[in-house]
């Protein structure tokens, strides 16, 4: 396991540990890749559904390898309310692209078929769901 000096911010609500690349939310007990990739899938970062579930799944970060793709749910609690720029907290959450393509999916499927899944886009807040074969962003949880 990777120690390290941890810093809160988010009005606390988080516990950044630079050297391992992580955020541990202290409301919902999760732990966050702190960046996400900016390079694999298509080259960008960017990946369809199911190589992002594997990406998260094959995942080693902070000495640990049980990281995943995050459900819906899980995914929706990095949403904070926002007057100006983006709905993440980017001090805890530095380098998180939201223009263009900037939907992040989770592991939830869309009830309305196999062929989606929902995401999360980071620059309004909202919540949609994609095509799987679509090209995603991806952060992953433990």
């Amino acid at each position: 396991m990777v120690t390290a000096k941890s810093s809160l911010v988010g009005n606390g609500r988080y516990v950044v540990n630079d050297a391992a690349k992580t955020v541990s939310d202290k409301v919902t007990g999760l732990t966050w890749q702190r960046e996400p990739p900016i390079t694999g899938g298509d080259g960008t970062g960017r990946f369809q559904w199911a190589t992002a579930k594997t990406w998260c799944a094959d995942l080693v970060l902070a000495g640990q390898s049980d990281w995943r793709l995050p459900g819906i749910v899980e995914l929706r609690t990095l949403v904070r309310s926002k007057t100006t720029g983006t709905s993440i907290d980017s001090v805890a959450f530095p380098n998180t692209p939201v223009s263009g393509t900037s939907s992040y999916w989770s592991a939830t499927p869309f009830q309305g078929g196999s062929s989606g899944a929902w995401n999360v886009n980071f620059s309004n807040g909202y919540s949609d769901y994609s095509l799987v074969t679509n090209n995603g962003r991806v952060r992953c949880v433990r």
